[in-house]
């Protein structure tokens, strides 16, 4: 039917539509028992659905892990995207196993509110304040640990001026900037008690990802996509890829002024970011075409953060595989890792894997030996630091557990925020203003 549509009214999409359906209806014939040959086995298309063809952890890292450890992969290469690298995967890298396969998370909803009314109550206490959304007037009376606690790195690139980019009106944060502040944990990964937490204070870079398929509404869809037949937007991916390593170059950059001994990193901007790309570009509906960008992006992410950083900074990498979406992702970084060229040669020598582990606990580790050398990168939201931590929603979101479990974090950004309960439009220059009252500064990159 699309085919004599299109060859009556020439439209090639139909056309198109109509390959792509006739391609998968035989796919499904060639595995369907009633369609094959008797005793003829049945024909398996590792690309029809990547669900079927994943494999144990346990035989995780054969033939396609060997390789690209010996150098004959890379990221979106076009190898077998079904096989993917897990958590038992090896090549060559120091994995830190303390945690592998542990439970990660609060025993129960409950005590995830606990927790956070907890933190509400220790920052309302610390910022002398009566109630939750009054503002701070007097930055004077402010625990005098606050002071210089915060420093904003503020890019002044052609890009930093364009569109959605620069602070000001919805955004706190400007796309490319970076606002780093000193912090310590409270809780550990099963939000109970750290024990001498309050010595081992280290750094917290926020930075934002772009949101490209958080929904159908992904808000940096629109600059990062060029426009196709009949209203339909497709993702640039060239120019997206360029701008993510731009932000984790900058991260970089933070973590060098900061003299960074240890950088603690995640999947940044991948996740929830990434999740619904397909309802906006449909060519991501395909999994193989998903883990592609996948790969890609995990590779030039890892690339400007060694690039970036001094040769004196270790890499903490956390990472976990416990649902198919984590999965997905750590393949991507254990291929991106394990790839050819000199600067994931360079990252392997600094590199530490760290599967099943939180973040936040790794560097409160790292801390006791290096206090205030350590940098926590975390995804930001750009409207206001930490997000609505303070609320119930957003329960797996690493921007509010983590400040759900550092008051120190969730002070520091109630005072950066200049929150005051309301949603209003922000100035150009607030965020910079806010942290020069708390005795921080304010770096240029890219002038």
């Amino acid at each position: 039917l699309f085919q004599a549509v299109s060859n009556q009214f020439s439209l090639p999409f139909l056309k198109q539509a109509a390959g792509m359906c006739l391609d998968r209806f035989r796919r499904c014939l060639r595995r369907c028992c009633c369609c094959r040959p008797r005793n003829q086995p049945e024909a398996r298309d590792p690309f029809l659905d990547l669900e079927a063809s994943r494999t144990p952890a346990s035989d995780v890292g054969g033939s396609g892990a060997v390789a690209l450890a010996s150098g004959s992969g890379g990221p979106g290469d076009g190898m077998d995207p079904t096989i993917l690298l897990g958590e038992t995967f090896d090549g060559g890298l120091q994995w830190d196993r303390r945690w592998q396969g542990m439970r990660m998370g609060p025993p129960s909803e409950d005590k995830r509110k606990e927790i956070r009314e907890e933190t509400q109550r220790t920052v309302l206490r610390a910022l002398g304040l009566q109630h939750w959304g009054a503002p701070v007037r007097d930055f004077a009376l402010l625990p005098p640990e606050f002071q210089g606690c915060a420093h904003i790195f503020v890019d002044r690139t052609l890009e930093s001026t364009v569109g959605k980019a620069p602070a000001g009106g919805n955004y706190l944060l400007g796309r490319f900037d970076v606002v780093a502040v000193k912090a310590h944990a409270d809780k550990d990964r099963a939000w109970t008690g750290l024990e001498g937490a309050e010595s081992n204070k280290f750094w917290v870079a926020h930075a934002a990802a772009l949101t490209i398929g958080e929904s159908k509404q992904a808000e940096d869809f629109q600059e990062y996509s060029i426009l196709q037949s009949f209203g339909r937007r497709s993702l640039n991916e060239e120019a997206y890829l360029e701008a993510m390593g731009h932000i984790v170059g900058n991260v970089a950059a933070a973590c060098t002024t900061l003299a960074a001994e240890h950088v603690v990193f995640f999947p940044f901007g991948m996740g929830a970011f990434l999740r619904h790309l397909r309802l906006l570009d449909g060519k991501f509906a395909q999994r193989r075409v998903m883990q592609d960008l996948r790969r890609k992006l995990t590779h030039v992410l890892m690339k400007a953060l060694v690039e970036g950083l001094p040769d004196s900074a270790n890499i903490h990498l956390c990472i976990s595989f416990g649902n198919d979406e984590a999965k997905d992702n750590g393949d991507a970084f254990l291929r991106a890792v394990v790839g050819p060229g000199a600067a994931m040669e360079e990252l392997r020598k600094r590199l530490t894997v760290w599967p099943s582990a939180d973040a936040l606990q790794v560097a409160h580790v790292l801390a006791q030996a290096s206090p205030e050398k350590v940098v926590l990168v975390n995804g930001a939201n750009r409207r206001l630091i930490g997000n609505h931590w303070f609320e119930g929603k957003a329960k797996w979101a690493i921007d509010e557990n983590l400040h759900r479990r550092s008051w120190t974090m969730s002070a520091i950004a109630y005072v950066l925020n200049g929150y005051d309960g309301q949603d209003r439009a922000r100035s150009p220059q607030e965020l910079q203003n806010n942290v020069l009252r708390l005795g921080g500064q304010v770096h240029v990159i890219g002038s």
